[in-house]
């Protein structure tokens, strides 16, 4: 039987006294099959689809854990229309203020009916802010202020979101 684990998956470790289990081999390869398979997974931690037009929406971010996220971002896919395809979009986090390539104090501006802001924390939460968007316009997203004091993610539009507008916070673990 192991005397001993390691400190970030609890893996099973031998000692050259140990008696050596099947069992704790089996449970370590389970282990590491799940660490895997959790990397990179793609999940959608809220979305919304607006029923009504509205200039803005937020994610509510507060007690957020950056730390567990390589990558986290909105999008946005309005309907298409005329007026979707000629407003601005703009996204700010809220709590932390951010510049971007056209637009300073927000964390992306976008004016076209689809778009995607993607915040990069790299399981860092006390790293400052950062990222990119891509859309009709794209660029980069800076900021001094650490992930761990954002509280929201504010969705603005110049005119109102169309009816049928589609919004997901989406992450990368």
């Amino acid at each position: 039987m192991a005397s001993q684990q390691t400190p970030n998956y609890r893996l099973s470790r031998w000692a050259g006294t140990d008696r050596i289990l099947v069992e704790e081999f089996n449970d370590n390869w389970d282990k590491i099959d799940a660490a895997l398979t959790a990397i990179g997974q793609y999940e959608i931690l809220d979305e919304v689809t607006l029923e009504t037009g509205g200039n803005s929406h937020v994610f509510d971010l507060t007690g957020f854990d950056w730390s567990k996220w390589q990558f986290v971002g909105v999008s946005v896919q309005a309907s298409m229309n005329q007026t979707a395809q000629n407003q601005a979009y703009v996204t700010t986090l809220m709590g932390a203020p951010t510049d971007c390539t056209y637009r300073a104090g927000s964390f992306s501006y976008c004016a076209t009916y689809a778009f995607m802001a993607v915040a990069a924390p790299l399981r860092n939460a006390e790293s400052a802010v950062k990222g990119f968007y891509v859309g009709y316009t794209s660029g980069i997203a800076y900021g001094t202020t650490p992930f761990s004091k954002v509280t929201g993610w504010a969705l603005n539009a110049t005119t109102p979101y169309p009816a049928g507008t589609k919004m997901v916070l989406w992450g990368i673990k």
